[in-house]
């Protein structure tokens, strides 16, 4: 079989035997206190998520279309190809009182410099009569000013009606290497363990001999393509798949879009080539978004947004 990959191969090729019933990956569990999980102790990091929440629970949840201006920059820039333009003129959703409270499950919020992303459980209907799975929906946001200067997600145009009109491809970093690295000591190391498992190993197919030394031996999965595990994901790669191995590089062969990191989380965001439905032949690249979570520095737990028996 060949396999084509990038980052999201990290979780995210199709499983050889999962048709036979084989169990993977683990439910993606929203946290008991979404508010809770949009607040920083810094300052401007608490700014900017804050801008996000009163995006998502004033405007999207509530539909109050009028304060859009406040958290969204004249010159805003969407990358979501399923998504209306969010900018001012252009929005309409059902308009009612402001909530007190964000209602939508979240799994995480990570801030780092200009940067938001949130990470929801996505709950998917399996074909064919099967029991619905759960995998992780990812928004990402960058705030300047006060303001939410652009936008991308993890939706294809097949989520919406094709191509919104304005919406801008996503693209990677001219030095994606440099992304994995930070001022804070605790930060740079984390975000340099998710460098080392994307290049020696995701890369290089080192998955044999390395994978111990970036993940812990419990490695919790929630891509619902590979088993929870370490010794579990180094044979599905190493025995089923069979996953190349070749010299590790200097430097990353994928392009990255984003770095976001905070507290033991760090977030990888990249280009991902998909089809535009509506288009034929059309191409575009929306957004794909790898998350971890750290412990004793490695990785612990994974999340990512592929579905069942997905593979690009």
């Amino acid at each position: 079989m060949k396999t084509r990959f990038h980052l999201g191969a990290i979780a995210a090729i199709v499983v050889v035997g999962f048709a036979a019933g084989v169990h993977a990956g683990e439910p993606v569990v929203a946290a008991p206190d979404t508010d809770a999980l949009f607040h920083s102790a810094d300052p401007q990091l608490e700014a900017n998520k804050s801008v996000v929440y009163h995006l998502l629970k004033d405007v999207i949840q509530s539909g109050r279309r009028d304060l859009l201006t406040r958290y969204v920059s004249d010159h805003f820039v969407e990358h979501d190809p399923a998504a209306p333009s969010m900018r001012p003129a252009k929005v309409s959703f059902p308009r009612g009182p402001v909530a007190r409270r964000l209602q939508m499950p979240v799994v995480a919020v990570l801030a780092e410099g200009d940067y938001v992303v949130v990470a929801r459980p996505r709950t998917v209907a399996a074909g064919a009569g099967g029991p619905s799975y759960t995998t992780t929906w990812f928004e990402a946001w960058r705030v300047v000013g006060g303001r939410i200067v652009e936008h991308w997600s993890v939706a294809t145009p097949a989520d919406g009606s094709g191509i919104g009109k304005g919406v801008q491809p996503v693209i990677g970093a001219a030095d994606g290497d440099s992304l994995f690295h930070s001022a804070d000591p605790r930060l740079d190391a984390n975000e340099q363990i998710a460098y080392h498992f994307i290049k020696d190993i995701v890369e290089a197919g080192h998955w044999a001999d390395l994978t111990p030394v970036y993940a812990t031996e419990r490695y919790i999965q929630h891509n619902p393509n590979v088993p929870t595990g370490r010794d579990a994901a180094v044979k599905l790669f190493v025995e089923q798949l069979k996953m190349p191995v070749s010299p590790i590089a200097d430097r990353l062969k994928m392009k990255i879009t984003a770095v976001v990191a905070e507290g033991d989380y760090v977030a990888v965001m990249l280009p991902r080539p998909v089809s535009d439905p509506m288009n034929v032949g059309g191409k575009f690249t929306t957004a794909w978004i790898d998350m971890w979570k750290m412990r004793d520095g490695k990785a612990d737990e994974h999340w990512d947004p592929s579905l069942r028996g997905e593979r690009f």
